[in-house]
């Protein structure tokens, strides 16, 4: 009984290993597992792979879509203005200050009155460099803005200094004004006064002499006739003399006081609003004294152009792996 079922398991097994040759189930067999699930995974990667390539093509579009050529061309246009007229203010301050006389008051204020009047020039001028900020500067014209914005601290500091110089000067000029009308009166007065006393010192002979001739027709109008007529008349003209030169000095006083006080609240007036405006610049400009600024601007530059070549292998990359992805889904 034992031999029979031995030789019937003998027998049995060759067959069901025949049996599991000719009928191999999927599921049990290992090769063709790990093939199926290599290609899912490659085609898994695949469609990964495109799909990273079009997230880096909108994502990369925005910063090379954002490069404006024509902004670049006005923003360098505007700057190189803006230095033309940085050194045609230098131009006209070297014309204004030589040859210079700062001894003379008179200079001075005439001086400060013609810088005054340059402060638009100076303004418009640094407007224009700093305009754009860090954007395409190169590395010597940011050491040059970094000087230049300490330098805009510099001349608001010296419009401003103006503003106390043009009121002593002022004062001192208005002193010498009236310094000078006085020794013209006081000139005239002694020429009237050294008339007078030869007047009264002359002799009856001498004052004869003053006595005019009548013409032919024998007409001599408002013309004395004595000698103490003449001598009296010429008195009255010296006295009418002296006064009409106290009334024009007088009057010189309040025309060069009204001048110079109107010269003097312009300058003050248009030193401080320049000034002010210089520091305000100044303090905008702090990008320009701190050279880290750059950096960002450097960063998203090499953004852009990283953006651009990712978008261009993009393009190159993509159309042989659509291909391949749909190779390994026909298989």
């Amino acid at each position: 009984m034992t031999s029979h079922i031995s030789e019937f398991n003998n027998h049995s097994s060759p067959d069901a290993g025949h049996s599991g040759l000719e009928n191999p189930s999927p599921a049990n067999d290992p090769k063709l597992e790990t093939s199926t699930s290599q290609e899912h995974e490659d085609d898994v990667a695949t469609r990964g792979g495109v799909n990273d390539l079009s997230h880096n093509k909108t994502v990369t579009s925005e910063p090379v879509t954002g490069i404006d050529l024509a902004g670049f061309r006005i923003r360098r246009m505007m700057r190189w203005v803006g230095y033309g007229l940085f050194i045609l203010y230098w131009v006209d301050v070297a014309y204004v200050l030589y040859p210079p006389e700062f001894t003379n008051i008179v200079w001075e204020y005439q001086a400060m009155g013609d810088l005054v009047r340059l402060v638009p020039t100076l303004l418009l001028s640094l407007i224009l460099i700093f305009y754009g900020e860090t954007a395409d500067r190169r590395k010597l014209e940011r050491r040059v803005l970094q000087i230049l914005s300490w330098f805009v601290l510099v001349m608001a500091v010296l419009y401003l200094f103006m503003v106390p110089l043009t009121a002593v000067n002022t004062a001192r000029i208005s002193k010498q004004n009236n310094e000078q009308i006085s020794t013209q009166v006081n000139q005239q007065k002694l020429q009237l006064e050294a008339t007078q006393e030869q007047l009264e010192q002359a002799s009856s002979a001498q004052l004869e002499t003053l006595v005019p001739v009548p013409d032919e027709a024998g007409a001599l109008p408002d013309a004395p006739t004595t000698p103490e007529e003449a001598k009296e008349q010429i008195l009255t003209r010296l006295g009418d003399a002296r006064r009409a030169a106290d009334d024009q000095a007088t009057e010189a006083r309040e025309n060069l006081r009204e001048n110079l006080v109107k010269n003097t609240f312009k300058i003050i007036v248009e030193a401080s609003i320049g000034a002010f405006a210089l520091v305000y610049i100044w303090a905008l400009t702090r990008w320009a004294r701190q050279l880290k600024s750059y950096g960002r601007n450097t960063e998203a530059l090499k953004a852009a152009k990283q953006g651009k070549r990712s978008k261009k292998k993009s393009s190159k990359i993509g159309l042989p792996l659509l291909g391949k992805g749909r190779k390994r889904r026909t298989l």
